[in-house]
């Protein structure tokens, strides 16, 4: 008589795959989870890294802060805190890739202050490329966080560098408010002033970001939109030197990257139901 040899059913099999795939829809959410929380981590460490720079600038220049001019134009005689416009362009704008724009201390005034580290202007969780970028092989575009348009210097005459835009001159209190010196950010005080943010992929080209702390009731412009990347939310850094990722409650401010220049489009209008986003940034804006 033949033994017959040890082997699995077919049923068995199936039963095995089926309780591995089980086990894997249970476990894929929590890794999910846990990379969305490592991302967060990462990205509270760069703002607060960046942070830290613009304290020291501070300190060694009499409390003045760092430059923050409209366009970030490097045609002052005082270099922007960084440089560079970014674009969904493949070819023809170097700043989507031109690490010197925040390292070289002739295009970056806060360069000396951040180890010349590129990696920390870039969040983690801004994967976003164009289609075209994407063929070029490109790992990343170099930045993606800007700075409060409240905060920091510009052109105090028109022209090149003068805040606010001509777009948006009848959003903002006239003339528009932006601290200059440290000591000058008091309403909201330092724990409540926001001063880097990531930025929508869409909505970035300069590295400031305007909000007007003129509708505090939610109804009105926002003129650029932060990132949501961390699910619905964005990483901000504050002018007490504490970072956060705060949870956006509203789905007008919480869109999806279309890789289309000016999606958020400029001067969105929130009309209709006020907008709480728009609110809590026009409450954590300084102003006089």
């Amino acid at each position: 008589m033949h033994k017959s040899k040890a082997a699995f059913t077919l049923i068995e099999l199936l039963v095995v795959i089926a309780i591995i795939a089980i086990l894997a829809a249970m476990l894929l959410p929590a890794l999910a989870r846990a990379k969305a929380a490592a991302y967060a981590t990462q990205c509270m460490s760069n703002n607060k890294q960046l942070d830290l720079a613009w304290f020291m600038y501070a300190g060694d220049n009499s409390d003045t802060l760092a430059f923050n001019p409209d366009q970030s134009v490097t045609s002052l005689p005082t270099p922007p805190w960084v440089a560079g416009i970014m674009t969904w362009y493949a070819t023809g704008n170097s700043d989507n890739t031109n690490t010197l724009n925040l390292t070289d201390p002739t295009k970056s005034s806060m360069a000396g202050y951040t180890a010349q580290q590129p990696k920390i202007y870039h969040c983690p969780s801004d994967p976003y490329l164009s289609p075209a970028q994407r063929s070029m092989g490109w790992p990343g575009r170099v930045r993606s966080v800007a700075m409060n348009a409240a905060v920091g210097g510009g052109n105090p005459v028109s022209g090149p560098g003068y805040k606010p835009a001509a777009n948006l001159a009848g959003d903002f209190p006239h003339p528009m408010f932006y601290a200059v010196k440290l000591n000058q950010i008091v309403t909201p005080g330092p724990s409540d002033s926001w001063v880097f943010t990531d930025e929508h992929p869409d909505s970035i080209d300069d590295a400031i970001l305007y909000t007007s702390p003129m509708f505090t009731n939610g109804i009105g412009i926002l003129p650029e939109f932060p990132s949501s990347s961390h699910k619905s939310a964005s990483g901000l850094a504050f002018a007490d030197g504490h970072s956060e990722i705060h949870k956006w409650r509203d789905s007008r401010t919480v869109l999806p990257v279309q890789y289309t220049p000016g999606v958020p489009q400029n001067q969105t209008v929130m009309v209709g139901a006020p907008n709480l986003d728009l609110a809590w940034l026009a409450l954590h804006t300084p102003f006089q």
